[in-house]
């Protein structure tokens, strides 16, 4: 799956790193377990008497999980978003029974750094996969070590266990652009803190203004 997403970065050039402008067909979604709300005031839904001040967590995991809303959901099959042209914002604050994930929160909880998490991980996972061979790693037997995808570790929130694997530049040009890249990004940032030395000119946090803005 990973060397079609390759092959949609490639369209973009090998000159050249990917950029927003190349996201197109796209996609990255991500997955969180659950997040915690505290009800203002009692409510009933479905004949369920929520108390004031009860904490309640949304089982974000749950609801990806449902086959009804994603068929196969244990599968890795990026291609399901394919056909999805929405922000995470604006999946978001759309239709829920179409939502694409819940990560991000919902409601009056929904993290208003979305649009920034959406640009960083998009920047992040196509350019490693623009710039980068994956492969698995080789056993002692000589042979691939294979991966189950369900060893996860954790409590309340979980991540894959650790796996080691063959990471390689695709090649001499992109390996250089990538050095090249990194030191100007270098020259943006304080030395002992890393942190930006000013606000990039140009940089977009969001493209998105409300139609109707109240008083």
């Amino acid at each position: 799956m990973l060397y079609q997403r390759k092959h949609a970065l490639d369209a973009n050039g090998h000159s050249r790193c990917a950029t927003c402008r190349s996201q197109g067909g796209l996609v990255q979604r991500i997955q969180n377990p659950c997040r915690c709300y505290c009800s203002q005031q009692c409510l009933v839904i479905s004949l369920f008497l929520l108390l004031r001040s009860w904490l309640m967590l949304t089982s974000f995991r749950a609801i990806h999980m449902d086959p009804k809303r994603s068929p196969e959901p244990r599968r890795f099959n990026p291609d399901r978003f394919e056909n999805d042209r929405t922000s995470l914002f604006e999946s978001a604050t759309g239709d829920c029974t179409k939502r694409d994930n819940f990560v991000f929160g919902a409601g009056r909880r929904l993290c208003q750094g979305i649009h920034i998490a959406e640009r960083s991980l998009f920047y992040g996972i196509s350019r490693l996969a623009w710039g980068f061979n994956f492969s698995p790693s080789v056993g002692l037997d000589g042979g691939s070590i294979s991966y189950d995808i369900d060893d996860l570790v954790g409590g309340i929130t979980v991540e894959p266990r650790h796996f080691t694997c063959q990471i390689e530049p695709r090649s001499a040009l992109t390996a250089e652009i990538i050095r090249r890249e990194a030191q100007a990004c270098s020259n943006l940032l304080e030395n002992e803190t890393g942190q930006w030395k000013a606000t990039p000119e140009g940089m977009a946090f969001s493209t998105w203004m409300p139609e109707k803005i109240e008083a």
